[in-house]
Formats: C-alpha cells, sequence, structure tokens
C-alpha cells in the first residue's frame, strides 16, 4: 500500500527517504477494463431480456392491436392472394401457408379457383395432431336463409354440440357492404368461435374462425368480393 504523503510545505532541502507509491501494472490495467466491460454487456443484456419479456405482443405496425399470436410464423413472409373466380371473392394469406380444399394422408391439397371451399390453417405443424386451428370459407347454394341453414347444422350436431341456444348471439352486421349474420362465442376445433354468413343471390358465404388466431384475423380482414 502507498505511504501516506508528507506535508505538503516541508523543506524542499530536506531528503525525502519515502518509498514511491506502487504504480498498477499494464496487466492489471487491462484485467480492469475487461471487467468493466463484461459488466456494462451484462447489464445491457438483462435491460433486453426484460424488454423482450415485457413488450406487448398484441401491438403490432401502425398502432393495430391484436390479440397475442396462436401460431409462430414468419412475420417477414411476403402476402400473396387468393382468388375464387367461381364465387367472386378474394383474400390475402402468407406466402409460406397454403389454401387448400382437403388434407390426404397429412399432405394439404391446394385449392383452385373454383373450389367451394377452401381453407387455412394457423399453424400447419399441427396437422398431424389432427387439431389444427383452421379457417373456412364455404359456399352454400341454398333456397333457404342463413338463419334456417345454420338451425339445421345445429339439429344435426354439426356444430356447437345442438345447442340451439347459441343463435341468442346472432348478430346481424353488414360485411364489405354486404348483409350478414355474425356469433362470437368460444369455439373449439369442431365448431367456429366466429362465424359470419353474408347473403348472396343465390346463397350465401359462410366464414367460420375455429379459435383466435392472428394469422386468421388478417385473412378475413383481408377478404373482398370482386363481383
Amino acid at each position: 500500500m502507498p505511504q501516506e504523503p508528507q506535508q505538503i510545505y516541508e523543506s524542499i532541502n530536506e531528503p525525502k527517504n519515502e518509498p514511491k507509491p506502487d504504480m498498477p501494472s499494464l496487466g492489471s490495467t487491462k484485467v480492469s477494463l475487461i471487467t468493466v466491460v463484461l459488466i456494462i454487456l451484462a447489464v445491457a443484456a438483462a435491460i433486453a431480456v426484460y424488454w423482450l419479456q415485457t413488450e406487448d405482443p398484441g401491438v403490432l405496425a401502425n398502432n393495430f392491436v391484436v390479440k397475442p399470436v396462436r401460431a409462430l410464423f414468419n412475420k417477414n413472409a411476403s402476402w400473396q392472394t387468393y382468388y375464387n373466380e367461381k364465387y367472386g371473392y378474394e383474400f390475402m394469406y402468407p406466402s409460406d401457408h397454403t389454401v387448400f380444399y382437403t388434407i390426404s394422408n397429412n399432405v394439404l391439397i391446394p385449392a383452385n379457383s373454383q373450389s367451394d371451399s377452401v381453407l387455412v390453417i394457423d399453424d400447419e405443424k399441427l396437422i398431424e395432431s389432427g387439431e389444427p386451428n383452421a379457417l373456412r370459407i364455404k359456399a352454400v347454394t341454398a333456397d333457404i336463409s342463413a338463419l334456417d341453414w345454420l338451425k339445421e347444422k345445429i339439429t344435426k350436431n354439426e356444430w356447437y354440440n345442438s345447442d340451439l341456444n347459441i343463435l341468442d348471439k346472432i348478430e346481424e352486421i353488414a360485411f364489405r357492404d354486404k348483409e350478414a349474420i355474425q356469433i362470437i362465442t368460444t369455439g373449439d376445433i369442431t365448431s367456429p368461435g366466429k362465424l359470419i354468413i353474408i347473403h348472396q343471390d343465390k346463397g350465401f358465404i359462410v366464414i367460420g374462425e375455429s379459435l383466435p388466431s392472428d394469422i386468421l384475423d388478417k385473412i378475413i380482414d383481408s377478404f373482398k368480393f370482386t363481383k
């Protein structure tokens, strides 16, 4: 340890025999600098982890707030358009997803412009599990009303476990300037949580989303009629 310095006003003629204070070596200085740098990096990493854990996943570009993402997907993937010429509608979907009309041996069979029914799955990795969350868009040609058609589906136990009380949740809405009815409820793999039935001249278009999904909601938002 360096000794205490002598009085500042001592005579300049007195001999000074005190030892010189030890100076830090170059090696110890490097070690100290490395330690400081490592501490700074550790603090920065902790701040980054905290930010990633607390950042609201529902806030996207242009202040568009959506529900938390259920399926992981490539946010940088380009979007392309599916056209259905037969029924006159189109929608956009991520290029790393498939618009299909059926599944054969866990393989998605792509839809074409004449398909009566098309589907998109938010996470295609779940196909083998048999429980994928899907969006279905189906054209129905019928002489009955959309409400009667829906009652028939429920009565046959195809949707909502034959519970006709679900009809109490029906709302009349305008969807792309067309008359429609909508049900928002707790869905599952067999019954849509979001159901929109849009009236057309010779029937209606049915849009059903099983469970909440950012990807599927954005596809519905992009839906529009072409004729």
